[in-house]
């Protein structure tokens, strides 16, 4: 037996011993010179058996925090301080170095320990228990959580993981939510994954494999509305996210908005203003460009950059001399919407629409219909979204293999012709050019008229028109 154990049975007796041995923490008692009196089972299990001294001690206790996470000095052990005879000190966690089990982190405690027979502190008791996680990293990751939910609520990205498997979202950003114009709280499943455009969607599929089979995946597509319209251009960085213990593996991706700006022109008279106008436009653009007739706007409209022009015709004296020179003289980048109001002619808005105009807004203005016509302006600028320079060809195409009635009724269309005076003119019902009308635009994908002449002008048909 060794003489340290005599020692503490001489102290404290076999039945001490005993309970000190089924104790489930480690308890050690070091005397007064330092040296290791007595040690349970579990003390030199989690030490491995190698402390014989209070200096063996301090070397095996590696970085010490106290409770609110500030680190300990190596003076202020806490079995120094109890052979001081300081009493009630505070828990310290250290992460303790174990050459046979590696390093781990423990809780330790230490308390003065005096000898019955004498008034002097005669030595120290150290309790040592093991912990999955000190305190100050517990409080550390809440707060990183916490300090994680406030970046991303405020982050103009948008941030996302989900489950590889089902596609079910486990978290998404506010960002998340306004990108894809969806509360996808309420989205089940994969489903989300239709508000990308229908020709990005496998790219996506594909890249996202890729990622959560390890490999970082950077990729852009495109993401579209309700209507089917494209709404932005994005650039997502994807990536697998590990299991924690007990949990499932992830995938995550931080998704950024990288369309270009719409530059937003405004032909207004100085004096007019429109409430649901100005806030839908200052959501739209940090730059609104201002003219006051449209004869200043002409004078510089050769070198204004890419973007939409809203003319408001409300208050001019001839308002068809300004929409004719307007869209007569524009550059084929400058995207128009027309607003009038209630006395505006049928004339007008039919003459707009012939012209090439993306769409002609009657006051009062609804602030779903102006975000729709932006909408429609913005996918159709030629560098909006990088479309191909064959795309020209490639919509006339699309529009030759139409069904011989129904390329009939969208030159009727083009030519600004109504459902009455097409009708006459093909001498069928007003009826059966509905439902061409509704055929053509569920073929060509789009949901409204101004989207499908859209199309047609942009494939040339209003230029290039067959005669009837």
């Amino acid at each position: 037996m060794r003489a340290e154990d005599n020692y503490a049975r001489g102290m404290h007796g076999d039945a001490v011993t005993s309970i000190l041995e089924n104790m489930p923490i480690g308890i050690a008692i070091f005397a007064g010179d330092g040296k290791l009196s007595h040690a349970n089972g579990r003390f030199n299990r989690t030490t491995g058996g190698s402390v014989r001294s209070v200096d063996c001690l301090l070397d095996t206790c590696g970085e010490g925090y106290y409770p609110d996470g500030s680190p300990l000095e190596k003076p202020h052990h806490p079995a120094l301080r109890a052979f001081g005879g300081e009493q009630g000190m505070p828990a310290i966690d250290f992460l303790l170095r174990n050459g046979d089990v590696g390093a781990s982190w423990v809780r330790v405690r230490a308390m003065p320990y005096a000898d019955p027979d004498l008034a002097d502190i005669s030595g120290a008791i150290v309790l040592l228990e093991e912990i999955e996680e000190p305190s100050h990293n517990r409080r550390a990751s809440q707060s990183m959580d916490a300090s994680f939910r406030r970046f991303a609520e405020h982050s103009s990205l948008a941030l996302w993981i989900a489950c590889p498997d089902t596609g079910a979202l486990k978290y998404r950003s506010p960002a998340a939510e306004l990108l894809w114009d969806v509360d996808l709280a309420d989205v089940p499943g994969p489903d989300w994954h239709g508000h990308i455009h229908p020709e990005d969607r496998t790219h996506v599929s594909d890249m996202r494999a890729l990622a959560y089979a390890g490999q970082v995946q950077r990729l852009s597509y495109r993401i579209i509305d309700r209507a089917g319209i494209v709404r932005c251009q994005v650039r997502e960085t994807c990536f697998a996210i590990p299991p924690g213990p007990g949990e499932e593996s992830w995938i995550g991706g931080i998704v950024e908005d990288v369309s270009p700006e719409i530059q937003l022109y405004l032909v207004q008279r100085s004096e007019l203003s429109d409430p649901i106008m100005e806030a839908e436009l200052c959501k739209r653009a940090h730059r609104i460009k201002r003219f006051s007739t449209a004869h200043e706007l002409m004078q510089v409209a050769e070198v204004l950059n890419p973007g939409c022009l809203i003319v408001d015709l409300r208050g001019y004296d001839n308002p068809e001399t300004s929409f004719a020179r307007i869209l007569d003289g524009r550059p084929a980048d400058l995207q128009v919407i027309f607003i009038g109001d209630g006395t505006t002619p049928t004339q007008h808005v039919i003459g707009a629409m012939r012209g090439g105009a993306v769409d002609f807004l009657i006051t009062p203005l609804c602030a779903d219909e102006l975000d729709r016509a932006l909408r429609h302006a913005s996918e159709a600028l030629p560098c909006r979204f990088d479309v191909p320079s064959n795309e020209r060809g490639d919509l006339a195409d699309r529009l030759a293999r139409l069904p011989r009635r129904e390329r009939e009724v969208l030159l009727g269309l083009v030519d600004g012709g109504t459902n009455k005076s097409i009708a006459r003119a093909l001498g069928i019902s007003p009826r059966t050019v509905e439902a061409h009308r509704a055929h053509l635009m569920e073929r060509l994908n789009v949901s409204t008229l101004s989207a499908l002449l859209q199309i047609a002008h942009r494939a040339g048909v209003a230029a290039d028109r067959p005669s009837k």
